[in-house]
């Protein structure tokens, strides 16, 4: 694990004198304290949190038929349980076929480990969720669609800000790739992009069984440009939603790994500022990096035990990966046409009748 320098060079002074002041605050919860956190780890713990990260413990349930059966059916009248569930009750009328679907309901037990009570209160929250940030319009469609999002969030989306790896390491849990400095200004719109894409890995993709099984492992870049946010609220209010929907709402688990690279002290300090949002779970699993490129080679070793294999890591990074962005989306949008409906190969014209924001986020 990467540490902090204890001072800044020139060019580094210079940069974070152009901080806001919100950005230099002191941390409620420093990189001291997280040293001191592990080491009071008991021993048990300890092996337990570092074989988490590295994916050398599976938390899988034995799905048989009949626990399937029986967690569906336990699940049924735990949701009947829940007295304030007005949206997931509109969703039901409005998609019966697809809320009471094995597979839409498979999802959550997995996030859960089939804890039968938690899945339905997940599922509750979920929809709560989905209507707060797409609205009445969109909330209740089957699946989530770029076309889905908001014109505040396509520039973040087209620069690169989140992406989903399509490739899964060797504990067979999902990749995201996150690049801080593409950040939305906004923290809601963040949190529709973090849907959509974790949206595409657990429902819409070809390793979703998988994913909802194992989770996902988060990569993230925080260089010279981070400080996304016009204010402290903001950034805190995002990493606190992020936390909130990753833990209970939306049906998956993790993030089982926490693996971000920074170019110099000024990042260190800017994820040292939410540490304390993070429980200790969290931070138990979040290793800093130093991206320079004499790090490289440690830090793809460093990954590798971790399960994620250099083929799969963002060249950005230090991998061999080329995130070609444009071609994922211009993938994943003509797959939700066809999932919506519409047939392409009948309108070789279709990408013309598009809303001007997707054509400019395409380059179409």
């Amino acid at each position: 694990m990467s540490t902090p320098d204890a001072d800044f060079d020139e060019n580094e002074q210079n940069a974070a004198s152009s901080l806001p002041s919100w950005a230099r605050e002191e941390p409620n919860f420093s990189w001291e304290h997280v040293r001191e956190e592990r080491e009071a780890l008991s021993l048990d713990d300890q092996i337990l949190f570092e074989q988490e990260k590295f994916g050398a413990i599976q938390y899988g349930v034995n799905e048989t038929p009949e626990l399937i059966a029986t967690s569906l059916q336990q699940l049924e009248e735990a949701l009947d349980t829940i007295p304030e569930k007005e949206t997931y009750e509109t969703a039901l009328f409005i998609d019966p076929e697809y809320v009471e679907s094995e597979e839409f309901r498979l999802a959550f037990l997995r996030a859960d480990l089939f804890n039968v009570p938690a899945a339905a209160r997940r599922m509750v929250n979920y929809w709560e969720r989905k209507l707060y940030l797409f609205g009445p319009e969109k909330a209740f469609n089957r699946s989530l669609s770029i076309l889905d999002l908001k014109e505040e969030d396509y520039i973040a989306l087209g620069l690169g800000a989140i992406q989903l790896i399509p490739h899964l390491d060797e504990a067979g849990r999902g990749l995201i790739f996150k690049q801080v400095k593409y950040f939305s200004s906004t923290a809601d719109s963040m949190h529709r992009l973090d849907w959509y894409v974790y949206h595409i890995g657990v429902f819409g993709g070809e390793h979703s069984v998988e994913i909802q099984k194992n989770g996902f492992v988060n990569l993230g870049l925080f260089d010279k440009s981070f400080a996304p946010f016009e204010s402290i609220s903001e950034m805190r209010k995002y990493i606190k939603g992020l936390k909130h929907d990753t833990q209970l709402v939306l049906p998956m688990r993790g993030p089982m790994g926490l693996h971000f690279f920074a170019s110099n002290n000024w990042a260190f300090s800017m994820v040292e500022s939410v540490l304390d949002l993070f429980n200790k779970r969290l931070r138990s699993r979040l290793t800093m990096y130093d991206v320079s490129e004499e790090e490289t080679e440690t830090n793809m070793v460093d990954l590798s035990l971790c399960g994620i294999r250099r083929e799969i890591v963002p060249a950005v990074l230090g991998g061999y990966l080329d995130t070609n962005f444009q071609e994922f989306l211009t993938h994943r949008l003509k797959k939700e046409l066809v999932m919506a409906g519409v047939d392409l190969e009948a309108n070789p014209h279709w990408e013309k009748e598009l809303p001007f924001q997707i054509r400019a986020l395409l380059k179409i």
